[in-house]
C-alpha cells in the first residue's frame, strides 16, 4: 500500500486542514498499531527458549513491543 503525502502548507488552518491533519494522524496511528500488532505475532511465535536466548519472558511481549527504547530492560 502507497501512501501519499501532500504539502497543505499553503492551507490555511481553517476546518478543512484540521480535518486533514486529523485524518492523517488517525492513519499514522493505525499503521503503527498494525505494526505493533505484527511484531507482537513474531515474537509470540519464537520459542520459550529462543525468547530465554534474547533475553525475554512471554510476560514482557507487549511491554517490549509498546516500549521498545525503555531503558528499564537493559540488563
Amino acid at each position: 500500500m502507497t501512501v501519499h503525502s501532500y504539502d497543505l502548507s499553503h492551507v490555511d488552518n481553517g476546518l478543512f486542514a484540521r480535518t486533514i491533519a486529523w485524518v492523517q494522524d488517525r492513519f499514522t496511528d493505525f499503521r503503527l498499531a498494525q505494526t505493533r500488532a505484527r511484531q507482537l505475532r513474531e515474537l509470540d511465535d519464537l520459542s520459550d527458549r529462543t525468547l530465554h536466548d534474547i533475553g525475554l519472558s512471554r510476560s514482557e511481549l507487549v511491554s517490549v513491543v509498546r516500549n521498545p527504547g525503555d531503558a528499564t530492560r537493559i540488563r
